[in-house]
């Protein structure tokens, strides 16, 4: 999945929509109602719901959009039988839109306003925490590659600290042993000690 040569935005971005699509694999039916012990207030269905929403939001703003259009969508049900295959084909959509999109322009998302990079760190996240989430309600194992999240605790600080001041979470602290895998799930507000 991630090749020894350097990681870029976008292939980091790739790599983290391929374990996202992995860990979508894994529920059923009768697992969509269960807590997502990670995401306070959340079930599985909101979880998954929330996540490949997220793509095809991402990819609806870089398409250019309305608003209106793109808050539309949050009342979607993604929850199919085909959610894995759906969540893939959201972030092509989302690289598509992306590899189009003039770098320049400003888009208008709820974390305010932001450019195209940001907006692909911001997936690049989203992949990496709610498939962690997810494997945390349903107690499937999933430890971040190490070398995906020093990338992303590298390229994407500035973004994780904007998120906590707009309340999205609370970061943790971490100890100075702790992996790249532990200090990016605690700079997102989650222990990775939970399963």
């Amino acid at each position: 999945m991630l090749s020894a040569s350097k990681l870029t935005l976008e292939s980091a971005h790739r790599s983290a929509a391929l374990i996202l699509q992995h860990e979508l694999r894994e529920p059923d039916s009768s697992s969509l109602d269960r807590a997502a012990v990670t995401c306070p207030s959340w079930t599985v269905r909101d979880l998954v719901n929330h996540v490949v929403g997220g793509a095809e939001r991402y990819a609806m703003l870089l398409e250019g959009a309305a608003a209106s259009s793109v808050e539309g969508t949050r009342q979607k049900d993604y929850c199919t039988s085909d959610v894995a295959v759906t969540s893939l084909a959201q972030d092509r959509r989302l690289r598509d839109a992306y590899d189009l999109a003039d770098p320049e322009k400003t888009f208008h998302h709820r974390a305010g306003p932001l450019d195209r990079s940001e907006l692909l760190r911001m997936r690049l996240l989203e992949c990496l925490i709610h498939a962690w989430d997810l494997s945390q309600a349903l107690e499937t194992e999933l430890i971040l590659p190490d070398r995906l999240s020093s990338f992303a605790l590298s390229e994407c600080r500035p973004t994780l600290e904007r998120l906590a001041l707009h309340g999205f979470y609370s970061p943790l602290p971490t100890t100075p042993e702790a992996s790249n895998h532990e200090r990016l799930l605690a700079a997102a507000g989650r222990r990775a000690a939970l399963a």
